[in-house]
């Protein structure tokens, strides 16, 4: 388990990844619980958990203990030649044999909490969870578990649905969707419709006065979710109560913008304040300066220059790998995850607050895909 302690002002964001320990075939309950526990121990209140894992283990949907702001989605473990982060608080680790290791159901946890300052919960009539923080610079606000009601709609007209419903949860706490500086989107069967969602997510930017502002840097990629609908929504907004809180998008020195193909979201989006920048990097994947796929076909090729149109990034804003404090890496096929492995040798890449998990990404060309979160000073 990896935490990493974000100094806001007058507060303290505490980032938990804990991946499941292989040699304890943990459920996704025992991992979320760990990841929980220890917020809880360090004082912190929970504003966010994502557990990547199989969603209906046992034919059975999970369902989070109550009280807890949890998504769950089918995300499995990749097979690691290192174990990297598997340990737990510096135990040893021992390597499982590759058998056992495909036969596990979780990835692991990641989960954000909140340590001195005052959290406000609230629960919609739908199951949203909404988180708020009261800073005294900003407000900021987490909200898990954005579903479709209408189950039984086109995926257009669900993921239309959900947006709206997001919206909703961030009306009953006073704030609008042109506060969103993060969303998550998990799809089911994305390369069926990924048209039709960003179709729907582009008319509701629209019709919210997104793109009159600061559009929201996000992650897209195929997953189920225990439901069974055709998206699941995770956000995060900030509405500042100082001057000094700046929000910006930030280009890719490597890549185009995103809207240039019609995917609306930022490369990636800095919230400075007092003392703090916050860089929140996007989904990332193996695009050309012109959109089109690179490496087709060559995992490893993918790997390399995603990881360098992420490090450009980080650059650009005078941060670096050692900075990074929360990361994902989604593998369309787990069994090509060791060729990240090899990346890491080759270039001597620093041990990352890190979940590595299967999901199949937005092209049916891209094999790999990674999202970070990076802050400087990196304090802890």
């Amino acid at each position: 388990m990896i935490c990493r302690v974000i100094r806001h002002a007058d507060w303290e964001e505490i980032q938990v990844t804990a991946p499941s320990d292989p040699r304890r075939a943990e459920s996704a309950h025992e991992t979320l619980m760990r990841a929980v526990s220890a917020l809880h121990r360090s004082g912190a209140d929970v504003l966010h958990a994502n557990v990547f894992g199989a969603v209906a283990p046992g034919g059975s949907p999970l369902s989070g203990p109550r009280g807890i702001p949890v998504s769950f989605v089918e995300g499995l473990p990749c097979v690691s030649v290192s174990g990297d982060g598997h340990s737990d608080g510096g135990s040893a680790y021992t390597e499982p044999d590759t058998d056992t290791a495909m036969s596990q159901l979780v990835t692991g946890v990641q989960a954000v909490g909140a340590r001195g300052a005052a959290v406000t919960a609230y629960d919609t009539d739908d199951g949203v969870s909404v988180m708020v923080v009261e800073a005294r610079e900003a407000r900021w606000a987490y909200i898990t578990g954005v579903h479709p009601t209408r189950l039984w709609a086109t995926q257009h007209d669900q993921a239309r649905d959900a947006f709206d419903r997001a919206n909703a949860a961030l009306d009953i706490v006073g704030m609008s969707f042109g506060q969103v500086i993060r969303t998550w989107v998990f799809v089911e069967d994305i390369l069926a419709w990924y048209g039709d969602l960003n179709r729907a997510r582009t008319a509701f930017f629209r019709e919210h006065g997104v793109f009159d502002g600061i559009v929201p840097a996000s992650t897209g990629v195929g997953a189920l979710n225990p439901l069974g609908a055709a998206v699941a929504i995770n956000l995060m907004a900030v509405a500042p109560r100082s001057r000094r809180i700046k929000i910006e998008s930030v280009p890719s020195p490597m890549q185009c913008s995103a809207e240039d193909y019609g995917s609306s979201f930022s490369r990636a989006l800095e919230v400075t304040e007092p003392g703090l920048r916050r860089l929140i990097v996007s989904g990332t994947a193996s695009i050309a300066p012109g959109g089109e796929t690179e490496h087709v076909g060559d995992v490893s090729g993918q790997i390399a220059l995603t990881m360098d149109v992420v490090e450009a990034i980080l650059e650009s804003r005078g941060m670096g790998w050692n900075d990074v404090t929360r990361a994902v890496a989604y593998f369309r096929d787990r069994d090509d995850a060791p060729a990240f492995d090899a990346y890491r040798a080759r270039t001597g890449l620093p041990e990352l607050p890190l979940l590595i998990t299967e999901c199949t990404i937005c092209r049916d060309d891209l094999l790999y895909e990674i999202e970070v979160d990076a802050a400087s000073p990196r304090l802890e």
